[in-house]
């Protein structure tokens, strides 16, 4: 089993995201979108340093992937009471890199501010819903 040094050193993003998960926990939207944002642009930067070939594997990896949605999920959260278009690029994003329920959209008390836009209905129907 890897350790968490050997993962950091993998995926430098990890600690990134953690303090955005610490975030939630805590309430502090600051940490969030700093973590968030700053794990996004270490994921960004590590995929423009690969080949063209290395770069797709990169991020068809599930790890990878769960990585980008749940930073892209956590900044929709944190942009959905003041940046409605911010908030839908992001479950957007959210969206195109995990898969995630309607339950779990519709249950996310920080999505209510989006629930009267029209965009918010077709969000739940990409949730097979």
């Amino acid at each position: 089993e890897r350790t968490r040094a050997e993962m950091e050193r993998a995926q430098p993003w990890l600690p990134e995201l953690r303090r955005a998960a610490q975030g939630v926990r805590s309430g502090d939207r600051a940490a969030i979108r700093d973590g968030s944002e700053k794990a996004l642009a270490s994921i960004a930067g590590m995929l423009a340093k690969l080949s063209r070939e290395q770069r797709v594997a990169a991020e068809a990896d599930p790890a990878l992937r769960r990585n980008r949605a749940t930073a892209h999920y956590n900044l929709a959260c944190v942009d959905a009471a003041t940046d409605v278009e911010a908030a839908f690029r992001h479950l957007g994003e959210a969206l195109l890199h995990a898969t995630w329920t309607r339950a779990q959209l519709e249950s996310d008390s920080d999505f209510t501010p989006l629930h009267g836009d029209p965009r918010w209905r077709k969000v739940l129907e990409a949730c097979g819903g």
